[in-house]
């Protein structure tokens, strides 16, 4: 078969996916796989396979491979695999026992993986894979009531990359952290120059015990927080101000200073 017509597979494979036919999406990334057995073409599949539940069979065909070893995105999806299976010293186990993690969530490793990007036809910003491997070893270590290793790794995955909100999702709404952590973690993630929203926002999630005046300016500063739709209508102009996280947000911490009038409002919204 040419690679043009192997090519426009990958395409059926990748709008499969797209429209959750997955097991459509399974039968012809196994064909392709089988034709080039190009790793991407073998993630390509295993990445079907998961999507379509087949868990085991994915974990089999990517520990199969000889990459799996080398190759981070290799591991962290069989990883994933059996983080469904429930399988979670396995997890830890196929994540790697080599990384260690410090009070502060930094990670030390005694030896490297290589990372191939795969498919990488777009443009997209991704969040750190290291990340990801950390958040996962985050939820492990909770599954197996390890709550101190769970919160040091979650700490360790937002560090590596301030977009996994996952990690700081369950640092907050497991109350992992005291007010003082919460802030010092904040204060010490590395935003990107276009991320400015997103930390002012991370500030606004965490115990709100700052003095009223820089609560509320925290607030007005996301609410005008917007960006041009149009470049050539100035009035389309989208802003946060209605966003039910924010709203959220804000309810709450009127809940929490005894503005119940405030509060309700905003929930009734």
């Amino acid at each position: 078969m040419r690679e043009e017509e192997i090519e426009k597979l990958r395409g059926v494979v990748r709008d499969c996916v797209s429209k959750h036919l997955y097991s459509s999406a399974i039968f012809f990334a196994d064909k392709v796989s089988a034709f080039t057995n190009d790793p991407a073409d073998i993630y390509m599949q295993a990445q079907a396979l998961f999507l379509g539940r087949h868990y085991r069979r994915a974990f089999h065909l990517l520990n199969a491979s000889k990459i799996v070893l080398r190759d981070l995105r290799f591991r962290y999806l069989a990883a994933k695999c059996l983080e469904e299976l429930k399988e979670w010293n396995q997890c830890l186990s196929m994540l790697g026992e080599e990384a260690k993690v410090d009070d502060n969530g930094n990670v030390s490793h005694t030896k490297d993986s290589n990372v191939i990007y795969l498919d990488k036809d777009s443009q997209d910003r991704e969040i750190n894979i290291s990340s990801a491997i950390c958040f996962l070893r985050g939820k492990a270590y909770e599954a197996l009531e390890n709550r101190s290793q769970a919160r040091l790794w979650y700490k360790a995955a937002i560090k590596a990359d301030p977009l996994c909100y996952e990690a700081l999702e369950c640092l907050i709404e497991n109350h992992m952290l005291t007010c003082d952590e919460e802030a010092n973690l904040i204060s010490s993630l590395q935003f990107g120059s276009e991320d400015g929203w997103l930390s002012s926002f991370y500030s606004c999630l965490v115990k709100k015990y700052d003095k009223e005046i820089v609560v509320e300016a925290k607030f007005r500063d996301l609410e005008n927080e917007g960006c041009k739709t149009d470049q050539f209508n100035p009035s389309l102009f989208r802003t946060l101000k209605t966003n039910n996280d924010l709203l959220a947000c804000k309810a709450e911490y009127y809940h929490q200073c005894g503005e119940y009038q405030k509060c309700f409002e905003l929930t009734s919204v």
